[in-house]
């Protein structure tokens, strides 16, 4: 079983359902239409290019990016009111990360619409002159290169860094399109843009993610800082050690939880082989639809008790009917521990871990579910950050007492 961090919120901590042997259901009706895309490749018809009928299932898509792309999310958490100031490394970073994030934006819808545009024409040089166009002015944007801060608080991690290397992220994934002219120039295509815009709307995600992450872990060391002089105690070095400071990694994932489930999915073979997981704490089965769609040789047991929430739970049982009816899904009504002992040691090849984040009740949810998992394969779980210190408390504590 494997142990380690993937992304900002989910870490990792690795009951085979029989399988079908007939055709795998992919979408929830059967239906071309009812495609909740997440990559552009999704929206074409089996064995076919991209065309007319892709339209639809290319806005969605667009709309779904843009659900991760919105740069008035970034998790700062009342830092500007908060005491003490140098929480917020400078606040001269904030106009920086909004310039440079709001031409990303700006440069991803721009470049998505013209590859919509395209779906069902030839490109032609105005569309070469539009990019070219795009590109300068993004290149021009102030928070591509903004410069560092003469001095910085103790512990403190500049945002600056973060900008810079997204920046030219996204520098070179539009050089490497819409650069070069004349004979040296690349043809246009639909498939090529939508395929840039859509790493662009993923490369912004990350950006916003990783902001976020800074400024938060820059709160949580201020505060250990300000409460240690207050008390007359190294609070930092007593949590982290002999330390000068305390830095973040970032990995090139995308923070939403399917996002990060994609990615160990991709690890465990879902692409070639059936693969069986948990999720524990289903709620709106956001990320089970989205997994199930995405994965047809992925089969999902599904554990939320819904308690007072009939509504939400007839929802659910809906959407996901047509994955009940095919075998490759079954929502358990029921709270963990309870549903732990229906699942067979050693049968499962993930589990996702999101129910109740109190101490002992993660605790609880990792010593029922830590023996389902197979060897080689993946206990995971959300929101391992600063903002639910109970969730890090209790997986630092299983994984020290881990045999």
């Amino acid at each position: 079983m494997t142990l380690g961090a993937v992304s900002r919120h989910v870490l990792l901590l690795g009951l085979l359902l029989p399988f079908q042997s007939g055709g795998v259901l992919r979408y929830p009706d059967g239906s071309f239409e009812s495609r909740y895309p997440l990559h552009v490749d999704e929206c074409a018809l089996p064995g076919r290019a991209l065309g007319p009928e892709s339209q639809g299932c290319l806005l969605r898509l667009r709309k779904h990016l843009l659900e991760d792309a919105d740069c008035n999310r970034v998790i700062c958490d009342n830092i500007l009111t908060s005491t003490p100031m140098e929480v917020y490394s400078n606040q001269t970073d904030w106009a920086p990360f909004k310039n440079l994030c709001g031409h990303m934006q700006e440069l991803f819808q721009a470049v998505y619409d013209i590859g919509v545009g395209l779906v069902d024409r030839e490109a032609v040089e105005e569309d070469r002159q539009e990019l070219e166009r795009l590109w300068q002015v993004f290149l021009a944007s102030e928070g591509i290169s903004p410069p560092d801060l003469d001095e910085l608080p103790a512990y403190a991690n500049s945002t600056r860094s973060v900008l810079r290397r997204h920046a030219d992220k996204a520098l070179a994934m539009m050089q490497e399109v819409v650069g070069g002219s004349g004979s040296s120039a690349q043809p246009l295509a639909a498939e090529k843009l939508l395929s840039l815009a859509a790493e662009l709307a993923r490369r912004l995600q990350l950006l916003i993610e990783n902001v976020s992450v800074t400024l938060l872990l820059n709160y949580h060391l201020a505060n250990l800082e300000h409460n240690g002089r207050v008390d007359q105690k190294n609070y930092v070095h007593q949590i982290y050690g002999d330390v000068d400071s305390v830095s973040v990694v970032f990995h090139e994932i995308p923070g939403k939880r399917w996002d990060s489930l994609t990615h160990l999915l991709q690890q465990l073979g879902v692409s070639e082989n059936s693969v069986a997981m948990v999720e524990v704490g289903v709620e709106a089965a956001n990320t089970s639809q989205r997994l199930l769609e995405r994965n047809p040789l992925l089969s999902y047991i599904g554990v939320d008790p819904y308690m007072g929430n009939d509504g939400l739970y007839e929802d659910v049982v809906r959407r996901l009917q047509p994955f009940r009816d095919s075998g490759r899904f079954t929502l358990h009504r029921s709270i963990s521990l309870s549903a732990s002992d229906l699942v067979a040691d050693g049968s499962m090849d993930l589990v996702f871990l999101d129910a109740r984040h109190d101490y002992e009740a993660v605790s609880d949810d990792i010593q029922a579910w830590r023996p389902k998992v197979r060897p080689g394969g993946i206990l995971s779980g959300h929101d391992f950050s600063w903002m639910f210190p109970t969730v890090a408390m209790a997986v630092y504590k299983s994984t020290f007492d881990a045999p």
